[in-house]
């Protein structure tokens, strides 16, 4: 019955993890991380898109946004009537940003491949060390996330835009930095899931090191009675 309830919950986990990497990876070719409103030639009103791959700029008139890469200076701008300049400080952050994203990439497929392992072996030493795989991999991204969030925080209020009429305009936070918030909060619930897996590895490195340290302690025993002999 135990088992039973196990591969349910492991495979409801599961669910929620492949759902959550697979919009994951669809919201790293977003160009809505960072918007911002600037008006152009004859006050024509435009929206900036910024992603770790891509600068966009659109009108409300444009259904499709003219985009170029983000290594561009921004010189298509010019076209519309506004001069871009993007901080090296915004450029490091989209950059370390989007290396941080491969990485919490990498640590979803590992979390995932420990929840197979898990739903494969409950009760093996295979089992315990598909939750060890899992548990390494949550800290991980645990970790990484938050060096991500802290970034793509910082990047709200950065200065990128002077258009001709020297107005300054300030980066906002776009659909896809939302949707990240979201996700967060998704990846949690799995970890709830999964809490079982933390249980069990921290128990087994627990056991182990209470058992090094009796080993230790019974060899220091040994040698003290033997040198006093």
């Amino acid at each position: 019955m135990e088992s039973h309830y196990n591969f349910w919950r492991n495979l409801g986990a599961f669910t929620i993890l492949f759902t959550c990497q697979t919009i994951f990876i669809i919201n790293f070719w977003s160009n809505q991380w960072f918007v911002a409103n600037v008006s152009g030639e004859n006050s024509t009103k435009y929206t900036l898109l910024i992603g770790f791959n891509s600068n966009c700029i659109k009108s409300d008139y444009n259904v499709k946004p003219h985009c170029t890469s983000l290594s561009d200076n921004g010189d298509f701008l010019e076209d519309y009537g506004i001069e871009f300049l993007i901080s090296k400080q915004l450029l490091s952050l989209l950059y370390t940003g989007k290396f941080m994203y491969y990485l919490i990439m990498i640590t979803h497929l590992l979390m995932t491949i420990g929840i197979i392992k898990a739903c494969q072996n409950f009760e093996s030493n295979q089992g315990l060390l598909s939750d060890t795989i899992f548990v390494l991999a949550s800290i991980i991204d645990f970790i990484t996330k938050i060096i991500l969030s802290t970034l793509l925080i910082s990047g709200y209020g950065c200065e990128v835009i002077v258009n001709h009429n020297e107005d300054k305009i300030y980066l906002e936070f776009g659909f896809a930095l939302i949707l990240y918030a979201i996700l967060l909060i998704m990846i949690i619930v799995v970890n709830i899931l999964m809490l079982d897996s933390f249980i069990k590895t921290g128990k087994k490195y627990l056991h182990n090191g209470r058992k090094e340290y009796i080993i230790n302690t019974e060899k220091k025993e040994f040698f003290l009675k033997t040198y006093n002999q």
